[in-house]
């Protein structure tokens, strides 16, 4: 979505013009970038309830950003609405059946993880987490690692656990570096080696 928000990019008023005119014919990309524009406040006043209706109805045609978009703004809520668990849940699902990219599997799988809107499921986490990092998701690495070092969903595995940490934090996770310092800080790392080369 950053592709859109930013005038920076080269989006003129026109453009905002021009996305309006075929959002108003029906086009779903279209529909889908006003709600950029709105949530961002490019060319209009920033307005996250605005944006989520565009998101909405561009979600139910079928676009996985717009459906992503949607469980995000529901999982955080607005000034005007309170957070709505159970459909962050259920747009994310959509997002992760739509488009399984590393961030729309890795979002539903969080609900999984932490009961966003659904009943806590520690081995399907696992098992969008697992597809996430397949799809290359830097912060999955991360939450898929924590899972292995505790055997959460997984069979325990701290040596595979902790290589999938150390990649999340050599690819600049904040959280997994935080919890990288603090296991060592701990002196749970004494003696223990990690490779560089990431894990696959």
């Amino acid at each position: 979505m950053s592709n859109f928000h930013n005038e920076k990019n080269g989006l003129t008023y026109e453009d905002f013009i021009d996305a309006r005119n075929a959002a108003e014919k029906g086009d779903p990309n279209a529909v889908f970038q006003m709600g950029v524009f709105y949530r961002f406040g490019v060319f209009v006043k920033q307005d996250e309830d605005e944006a989520l209706k565009w998101f909405v109805e561009a979600g139910n045609r079928g676009i996985a950003d717009a459906q992503w978009a949607a469980g995000d703004i529901y999982r955080y809520g607005t000034e005007k609405m309170s957070p709505n668990p159970e459909l962050a849940a259920r747009w994310f699902r959509y997002a992760a059946h739509t488009d399984p990219c590393g961030r729309n599997l890795r979002c539903y799988g969080e609900c999984l993880e932490k009961g966003i809107g659904v009943l806590v499921d520690k081995t399907e986490a696992a098992e969008y987490y697992t597809r996430a990092v397949e799809a290359d998701d830097s912060w999955a690495f991360f939450r898929l690692g924590v899972f292995y070092l505790r055997g959460d969903g997984v069979p325990q595995d701290v040596q595979k656990g902790l290589g999938y940490i150390y990649t999340a934090k050599m690819r600049g996770v904040d959280d997994a570096a935080k919890y990288w310092d603090r296991l060592d800080s701990a002196g749970l790392l004494r003696g223990i080696k990690i490779s560089e080369k990431e894990v696959h």
